[in-house]
């Protein structure tokens, strides 16, 4: 008796875990040549528009309500178009984009609630910076502005200046205590700009 509850107990302590992986566009879409090609897969996904289109960097709007809504950029580093950045949300805006000859910059407007500690809803409006540096294939987000409301009431708002100075990336600002539900982090980051 004792050895088959023995061998209950050591059977049924196995456990497996399996990992689950979320749909995007890089996974839909995998990096292709031509640029034609690209875009008929992410059409397939739902309306994509090119909103920005550089020598070697393109910028790809697919609007609210589609299944990847969001901002994505591409580059074709190895004659094969690929995502290199993205911001997913179903409200936003391109605020303003440029491409120089070492990096990409995109500055997106998102809008969207959030619930706080205590229970209160509120509507968070940020300004995202994305750069994305030509050597590499990720770029990095940093937050240049944001608001938080609550009820329509202003209740903390954070200006941020991005700052160059060499290759190190500084947001100049004044973060408060609701910094990090903006996820602001004003710390210096080395950026190819």
């Amino acid at each position: 008796m004792r050895l088959a509850v023995l061998v209950l107990l050591v059977c049924s302590g196995v456990a497996s875990a399996r990992v689950v992986q979320v749909p995007s566009l890089r996974n839909t879409c995998p990096p292709v040549s031509p640029w034609d090609t690209m875009m008929k897969c992410i059409v397939q996904q739902g309306s994509a528009t090119v909103a920005r289109d550089a020598a070697d960097t393109k910028l790809v709007v697919v609007p609210h309500g589609a299944r990847f809504a969001g901002v994505y950029l591409f580059r074709h580093p190895n004659d094969a178009w690929q995502i290199v950045g993205e911001i997913r949300s179903e409200d936003l805006e391109v605020l303003a984009f440029e491409a120089t000859d070492r990096a990409a910059r995109v500055d997106v407007g998102v809008v969207f609630e959030t619930t706080l500690d205590d229970d209160k809803t509120v509507t968070i409006k940020r300004s995202v910076m994305m750069v994305c540096p030509k050597a590499d294939t990720i770029c990095s987000e940093h937050v240049i502005a944001c608001d938080v409301f609550s009820h329509g009431k202003a209740m903390w708002a954070f200006r941020g200046r991005p700052t160059r100075v060499g290759s190190k990336l500084h947001i100049v600002g004044d973060p408060s205590p609701l910094a990090s539900i903006c996820g602001v982090t004003p710390e210096d980051q080395d950026i190819p700009w």
